[in-house]
């Protein structure tokens, strides 16, 4: 599909023609909206017509990274992982792979440890935040004679608690 300008699909047919499951549903809509908003596809009497521009999507996915790269050598990890997400998109959209072991590929952190530490724009947000944390401790404690409880909630990378310990 969306290979040639005037291939013509209802958003229904499309996901089934597709094999999208019930759980990506949404994040179809919300890619299909992207398409429309840019100018790959047009809506027409409930039908999804592809346009002239559909046909050099492929170039443009090849060589965007590239082109990215040149520009920004500093977002070589986003640039990773986002090609890794992007090509098993058709794998996690039909619940042949799971989008966890897509980034975390058998629980590693290889893909987004680079995301979440030692690139500048995490160490200065984890910074920040680090500072706004310390002194939002110093303010609790003064107000309950030292005693505070601290509970640390996380999705299980540390990067963020080991700026702020």
């Amino acid at each position: 599909v969306f290979n040639r300008s005037e291939e013509r699909y209802s958003i229904q047919g499309l996901i089934k023609k597709l094999m999208i499951i019930p759980s990506y549903h949404a994040l179809f809509h919300e890619l299909i909206s992207i398409l429309l908003k840019n100018n790959y596809v047009q809506m027409e009497n409930d039908q999804l017509i592809t346009l002239e521009k559909v046909e050099y999507i492929k170039e443009q996915l090849d060589n965007q990274p590239e082109q990215l790269l040149s520009l920004f050598p500093e977002l070589n990890h986003f640039v990773h992982l986002l090609q890794t997400c992007v090509s098993a998109y058709p794998k996690i959209l039909t619940g042949q792979e799971s989008h966890m072991n897509v980034m975390f590929p058998n629980g590693r952190l290889d893909l987004v440890e680079k995301i979440y530490s030692d690139n500048t724009i995490a160490d200065y947000y984890n910074d920040l935040l680090s500072h706004f944390i310390e002194r939002y401790i110093q303010q609790r404690i003064n107000l309950n004679n030292g005693l505070i409880h601290i509970m640390e909630v996380g999705a299980g990378t540390g990067s963020t608690t080991g700026f702020v310990l």
